[in-house]
């Protein structure tokens, strides 16, 4: 880990994110891909992602719901993957089948 990153998360008193990175995640609840479609609903936001690695959702879809805690954060994160074309790395809730849309549990982008 980045000790100056971590000397930064001590210092506002804030839970390092990257303390949790060593979790293991099952190969089946992991895709990665490039964003073609973000379809906003009341409910949330369906994020579609073509290319992917991995196991593949319903139509390649996946669901973000409105009541996801960092909602905000994780929908601005999949529009600048779409607007840059960058590849996104979805972690989903259950484990991801061609007969349903998967909920995200988070993001991940890298640059």
């Amino acid at each position: 880990m980045d000790a100056k990153l971590e000397t930064a998360f001590e210092e506002f008193n804030i839970e390092s994110p990257l303390q949790h990175t060593t979790q293991i995640v099952p190969p089946d609840h992991t895709a990665t891909g490039q964003v073609t479609r973000l379809y906003p609903d009341p409910r949330g936001c369906y994020i579609r992602v073509i290319n992917s690695s991995g196991p593949r959702s319903h139509k390649d879809y996946y669901f973000l719901p409105k009541s996801h805690g960092n909602f905000n954060a994780l929908y601005s994160l999949a529009l600048a993957a779409a607007t840059n074309r960058y590849i996104l790395n979805i972690r989903t809730v259950d484990t991801i089948t061609p007969s349903e849309v998967a909920e995200v549990q988070y993001l991940v982008q890298n640059f």
